[in-house]
């Protein structure tokens, strides 16, 4: 039977006696080094996994990026990556993994980064344990000797080729990680929103001229850097006395963009002018809190002047406002024109009957004359004689 031991700290550990019926083995003493030691004592390529954040003094909230490198330099087979787990931090894993070719302490060396975004959701200081990763290693297995010959009759090399070719298990730990959360500062109100760059647009499909009563439609674009979508706030404008606005559901998307994290929110609306003269779409703003400046900053829309005209339809307002006016019921009803002569309707049906039975007579004597065409007509002969 055998089995793969992974230690956990090194130093000298011992191994129990294992007992098999009236028979036990003695006990073992292990000499374990520091993985990187050890590389060193046997001329190994390195083969670690590290740790790294983005931020060390973050603040609540606040989202931030773990990054595992794997660095690969004996030929990995396969294996797993598995994430620290921790109490107040949240990990979720962002794009694909990175593959690269280095020289590391002069050899070629494969490193593979995973990233992972991190909300810490408490203050104080939080400790990441170490990430752990197992799998197989290739290495070449020890060959026949007596000059490379198998039985004297052939090359071993080329007799089996990577016959002896095999894998080894492998696992190994990452430095832990401590970071020390900050608070939200003091004075902070509304929405918190901690973040590196942030930025707010609005598309107001709008002309400059409009009417009271007409029907417009807009939309704000909220995105900011560093941010899940799911912890971003709606932008939103607000009904007045000059206009009745109804926003939609807004939508929410997050995507990986130079490198960063990137939310967005947006959110479209219909908007109706109630009065007449010149008005304009009041501005909107959000805060939010620079974690490169420390400083509360504030994105925002500018106002957008509009001329209403006086429309010829009075608008009609939703349920949130009073209940919309009833439209006046049509007092003029279809007729002819005056001009027209009198009695023109008698002709125009006149001109329909005569049209049909000329079309009707036409097909009569059509199918007439085709009949008496096929009865002069020679019936043809049953068969015909061979020339």
């Amino acid at each position: 039977m055998a089995f793969v031991l992974f230690p956990l700290r090194q130093g000298d550990l011992t191994l129990p006696s294992l007992k098999v019926g009236n028979e036990k083995t003695t006990p073992l003493t292990l000499k374990v080094l520091d993985k990187k030691q050890n590389q060193v004592n046997q001329n190994l390529p390195p083969l670690e996994l590290s740790a790294s954040v983005s931020d060390a003094k973050p603040y609540v909230g606040q989202t931030l990026f773990y990054t595992l490198t794997l660095t690969d330099g004996q030929g990995i087979v396969d294996g797993e990556m598995i994430p620290a787990q921790a109490n107040g931090i949240k990990l979720s894993q962002i794009g694909q993994d990175k593959a690269n070719s280095v020289l590391k302490n002069g050899q070629r060396v494969n490193e593979i980064e995973r990233t992972y975004t991190l909300i810490p959701d408490q203050t104080g200081k939080i400790e990441i344990p170490p990430a752990l990763f197992n799998g197989q290693v290739a290495y070449r297995a020890a060959r026949p000797t007596n000059k490379n010959k198998f039985f004297g009759i052939a090359d071993a090399e080329m007799l089996f080729g990577n016959f002896f070719n095999s894998t080894r298990p492998v696992s190994f730990t990452s430095n832990p990680i401590t970071i020390d959360v900050q608070p939200k500062p003091a004075g902070i109100k509304g929405w918190w929103l901690p973040s590196t760059k942030v930025e707010l647009n609005a598309d107001y499909q709008i002309p400059e001229i409009v009417r009271v009563g007409d029907t417009l439609s807009g939309k704000l674009i909220l995105t900011a850097q560093d941010v899940n979508a799911n912890d971003m706030p709606v932008p939103r404008l607000t009904n007045s006395a000059d206009f009745r606005i109804y926003p939609q559901p807004e939508e929410r998307t997050t995507s990986i963009v130079n490198n960063h994290l990137q939310g967005r929110v947006s959110v479209a609306f219909m908007l109706i002018p109630l009065k007449v003269g010149q008005t304009e779409i009041p501005a909107v703003s959000v805060d939010w809190f620079n974690t490169t400046t420390k400083q509360q900053e504030k994105a925002s829309v500018p106002a957008r002047p509009l001329m209403v005209e006086q429309g010829s339809v009075a608008p009609i307002i939703g349920p949130t406002t009073q209940a919309p006016p009833t439209m006046p019921k049509p007092t003029a009803t279809a007729s002819l024109p005056t001009d027209s002569p009198p009695y023109a309707w008698l002709w125009i049906i006149a001109g329909i009957l005569i049209g049909t039975a000329v079309g009707i007579l036409s097909m009569l004597f059509w199918y007439h004359k085709k009949m008496n065409t096929t009865k002069k007509q020679k019936p043809l002969p049953d068969f015909y004689a061979f020339k």
